[in-house]
């Protein structure tokens, strides 16, 4: 044999280098893994042949493609606990996620030379034997188990594998689904811990401007991570805010161009600042509606009163969306009103009435009628009563019944009546509780003074022994808290309330005669009905009138809007103090500036 020229003795000699620097061979050699999962710890395929001793360290990793390029994603770090000839048991003692069998293992401990050891006999190779095809049962299986373990691109392999052979499965392509959401669940969350790791980094040494450039890189290649990312940068900025206003203002050009996430982000932070105008420059990049929103969402008050709302594009489904935020806020009075601005910028009605209860039948119905709309909007509760008509829960438990516009049977002199018309308004279902009022007057700063008197005894009584000019104040202060429209009842009003539409029917509640009427219709004098003064103002229900009003005949009188002179008020509806028979004749004309013990009101509301 000639002589071994000088490469292949270099090989050689790189060869055996490599040997016992490594503590184990390159050749016929596997790389280092995972092969077994074990509680708090894993087994792998590395033992005392090739120097794993007990105490060494390490961490485990897997690799993936970003950008065309190889990364490592180390998840785990572990130390050896025992040591077998060709394995070794380690305990984990930080993870940012679970191993899986097959994830590689990289020893920071560097291995000792192992003994050497006599070469084994080279035995004869078995001879190939070709697997045969699982069954659709195996594949299942072994597709569960892989899951189980967390090796979902495997998994996944196994369940469409399974799936080709039984296509009209339908749990294995709901497997597929999950499987494949986990997968890139589980890929999102490596490349996440990658970049929170080399941030980490970063953090150790102090170099701010470098943590913040890359959590801002983050949320531009991973934007399902941004809600997390968001927090640590607003954890960063707490203690480094000088420093991260310099480096926004360095990279500001090249932040505009790396989409909305990115851009959201800066007006988020901006608007935390207080510097609305730079935060509207980011906010004009955004064509994502939703980022603009989620990025004002925990500012939008600071935000809605700059009062720069307008410059933005889209600002009608801004409106819309602030005005949800303020609804679940409980501000009905400021989401009325940008949901009203928003129905003007563009927002369908549709889009705006589904989020607050309104069926689209009712909003066909009642599209043009500005009164209902109104209410609708400024409402913290809408819906249908059991006699059909809308109604809806404003401010200090207000329940307004909708009244919708057209014409009636108006009574005149001598029983006489005529068609007139009236336009469509929100009455009060219930006539003014104590406790109604109570409210309005402890927001006066008298609210150690009581309004229950012998006649009304309890907080659900009506209110009496007010005049008129209370009540109207009453009114005024319910338009300051809603921003709706409150008065006293016209005549005209009270009346098509009491009657209905056409006035087929004597009485609120039916034809039954003033002679012949029960007492669970309505609360007359006497104590036949069971209340010798006035009664609770949800109290018969079966006296409820056409559009279901309660008490709109007997319990307490009630004041109305208009009136022969300053001086002289209509009251309306009877009260407990007349027999049923005075009752028909339900209207008077009284002194406004008197307090009766049987006189109280209810409100109404228009369309402004």
């Amino acid at each position: 044999m000639g002589k071994i020229n000088f490469p292949l003795r270099l090989f050689k000699f790189f060869y055996l280098f490599i040997f016992f620097l490594q503590g184990a061979p390159l050749c016929g050699q596997d790389q280092a893994k995972v092969i077994g999962l074990l509680e708090n710890g894993i087994l792998i395929n590395r033992g005392a042949e090739v120097g794993v001793t007990k105490g060494a360290k390490g961490k485990i990793y897997y690799m993936e493609t970003v950008s065309g390029k190889k990364v490592n994603n180390y998840i785990v770090i572990f130390q050896v606990e025992s040591v077998e000839s060709q394995t070794c048991q380690a305990l984990i003692t930080k993870k940012t996620k679970d191993p899986q069998i097959g994830y590689l293992v990289d020893f920071t401990t560097p291995l000792l030379t192992p003994k050497s050891n006599p070469k084994p006999a080279v035995s004869q190779p078995a001879p190939i034997a070709i697997a045969a095809e699982p069954s659709l049962e195996q594949l299942i299986a072994d597709g569960d188990n892989a899951f189980d373990a967390r090796r979902f691109a495997l998994a996944l392999d196994l369940f469409k594998r399974a799936y080709n052979k039984d296509p009209n499965n339908i749990v294995l392509k709901n497997k597929i689904e999950n499987t494949d959401s986990k997968l890139r669940e589980s890929e999102r969350e490596n490349r996440s811990f990658s970049y929170y790791e080399q941030a980490d980094k970063y953090l150790t040494k102090g170099n701010i401007e470098s943590v913040f450039l890359t959590l801002v890189k983050a949320i531009q290649e991973i934007p399902a991570e941004r809600s997390t990312i968001f927090q640590k940068i607003e954890a960063l900025l707490k203690e480094n805010l000088q420093q991260i206003n310099n480096v926004m203002t360095a990279n500001d050009e090249q932040f505009k161009q790396m989409g909305d996430d990115v851009a959201a982000l800066m007006a988020s932070i901006y608007l935390k600042n207080s510097n609305i105008d730079k935060s509207l420059e980011y906010l004009k990049t955004i064509k994502d509606r939703s980022r603009i929103v989620e990025c004002i969402k925990n500012d939008f008050e600071l935000f809605d009163k700059s009062g720069k709302l307008d410059q933005v594009d889209r600002r009608g489904e801004i409106y819309f969306e602030m005005g949800l935020l303020y609804r679940q806020k409980g501000d009905f009075k400021r989401a009325g009103k940008l949901l009203k601005y928003s129905l003007k910028k563009g927002v369908s009605a549709e889009a705006v009435f589904d989020k607050i209860g309104v069926s689209k039948l009712v909003l066909n119905i009642y599209r043009q009628d500005p009164t209902l709309i109104t209410g609708a909007l400024f409402s913290e509760r809408f819906y249908m009563n059991q006699n059909g008509y809308p109604e809806a829960i404003f401010a200090n438990n207000t329940i307004l019944v909708y009244i919708p516009e057209g014409d009636f049977s108006k009574k005149e002199f001598l029983s006489s009546t005529k068609q007139i018309h009236a336009d469509s308004f929100w009455m009060q279902k219930f006539e003014i509780s104590v406790r109604q009022y109570q409210a309005f007057r402890s927001n006066a700063n008298e609210a150690n003074v009581s309004y229950l008197n012998e006649y009304s005894s309890t907080e659900q009584h009506p209110i009496t022994l007010l005049a008129w000019k209370d009540a109207n104040d009453y009114c005024s202060w319910l338009t300051d808290q809603t921003g709706l429209d409150f008065r006293l009842p016209l005549s005209v009003e009270w009346e098509k309330a009491a009657t209905g539409p056409s006035r087929t029917k004597k009485y609120p509640w039916g034809d039954a005669d003033y002679d012949s009427v029960e007492p669970a219709y309505s609360n007359f004098s006497g104590d036949e009905d069971g209340f010798e003064y006035a009664a609770p103002v949800n109290s018969f229900e079966n006296g409820r009138s056409f559009y279901g009003i309660f008490n709109l005949l007997g319990n307490v009188w009630e004041w109305a809007h208009d009136g022969a002179y300053a001086e002289l008020k209509s009251v309306f509806g009877g009260s407990w103090s007349e027999s049923s028979q005075r009752i028909v004749n339900s209207i008077r004309m009284v002194e406004s500036a008197k307090r009766y013990k049987d006189v109280g009101f209810r409100v109404v509301m228009t369309s402004r």
